[in-house]
């Protein structure tokens, strides 16, 4: 099992006790007894230290899981706003009356794309992730050198 707990970690808090909002999908937030609640949630209190102990890692596990939404929403609109950019130059450089210095140019900027996605890649929650999984880290892109 465990260590046992000695009864002063179970003592009653008294005014250091924490007072909070839960609804039936289990998400809190801290509150008070003078506090209105919106509709669905009830008033508890978590008057132990098991008891708080409890309650900070559920409010932990909440935040964090609502920071990686907005990190995969952040990093989905990144990516989308890439392949927009990317879409719209393809489709101007394919266009007939497109100059050849409109042409080179359209290609450096695709290449600076092709830069922007790897970073972001690397720099994503899945990267991240790769890099605490394995060893050593992703490689590094590969320097393309062009010969003009």
């Amino acid at each position: 099992m465990g260590i046992p707990m000695s009864p002063a970690r179970r003592a009653y808090l008294g005014a250091d006790s924490v007072f909070y909002a839960e609804n039936a999908a289990g998400h809190v937030h801290i509150a008070s007894p003078q506090s209105r609640l919106a509709p669905g949630y009830t008033l508890k209190c978590a008057d132990t230290v098991p008891d708080v102990e409890r309650f900070w890692k559920r409010m932990d596990a909440q935040e964090r899981e609502a920071a990686e939404k907005m990190n995969e929403a952040l990093f989905r609109q990144r990516e989308r706003r890439l392949a927009d950019m990317r879409a719209n130059l393809n489709r101007r450089l394919l266009s007939l009356d497109c100059s050849n210095a409109e042409r080179d140019f359209i290609k450096q900027c695709l290449t600076i794309l092709d830069r922007k996605e790897d970073i972001l890649q690397r720099n994503s929650v899945y990267g991240v992730a790769f890099m605490q999984e394995h060893e050593q880290p992703l490689a590094p892109a590969p320097k393309k050198v062009e010969v003009a």
